[in-house]
């Protein structure tokens, strides 16, 4: 069961604060984002809401978030997500730490001002 995060969570990328539209939830101690946080990273972004799917492609890989399953497949091999995206108040919410480690950023959980902070792999 989602529950909201109980004071707003700020994400940096490379340092330059990211805004979001809607709030993070916490799954199972997964945060949950919306999906316009991938496009801070340089994702490309789109949602087919006939199968559900979150599509992600940044650098010639490809991630599909699977809502309905659970699971996500990179570069074709299906690997279990840490918490499935949710669709909430109009955003589709995905898992930050998961898709930011799979386009090979770094990321670190600052709970003093409870900031999430990437750091994208260098080019």
């Amino acid at each position: 069961m989602p529950i909201r995060v109980s004071r707003p969570i700020e994400i940096q990328v490379d340092g330059r604060a990211v805004e979001v539209a809607a709030s993070a939830l916490s799954v199972n101690g997964t945060t949950l984002v919306p999906i316009r946080v991938a496009e801070a990273l340089g994702a490309q972004v789109s949602w087919q809401s006939e199968t559900h799917t979150v599509k992600l492609i940044k650098d010639g890989r490809t991630i599909l978030l699977d809502a309905e399953q659970g699971t996500a497949t990179i570069d074709g091999a299906k690997v279990p997500l840490p918490a499935k995206p949710l669709v909430a108040a109009e955003s589709v919410l995905i898992p930050l730490r998961f898709v930011s480690e799979a386009f090979g950023a770094k990321v670190d959980w600052n709970a003093e001002t409870y900031t999430v902070e990437i750091v994208l792999a260098s080019r």
